[in-house]
């Protein structure tokens, strides 16, 4: 009997591991585009280009937005299983 409950807590250990890497690269992605986002605006606002301003400032606004959600969900995932 012992191997059943050795075969489930396995199955379940690798759904974790696999949870875990998906939701831990989408959190590194999202918070790098966030970043990278920030650096644009920051240089198009030294070179006065206001319409890139905004639109890079939109997308650092999503983007961290997406990194917060996703830390959330890592949490999630991790305190769930």
């Amino acid at each position: 009997m012992p191997v059943f409950a050795l075969d489930s807590v396995g199955s379940n250990l690798v759904h974790l591991i696999w949870e875990a890497t998906v939701v831990g690269i989408a959190v590194v992605f999202a918070f790098s585009l966030a970043l990278k986002a920030t650096i644009r605006a920051s240089e198009a606002r030294a070179e006065s280009r206001h319409a890139a301003v905004v639109s890079w400032s939109i997308v650092a606004l999503l983007a961290y937005t997406a990194f917060a959600a996703s830390a959330v969900l890592a949490i999630h995932v991790v305190t769930k299983k």
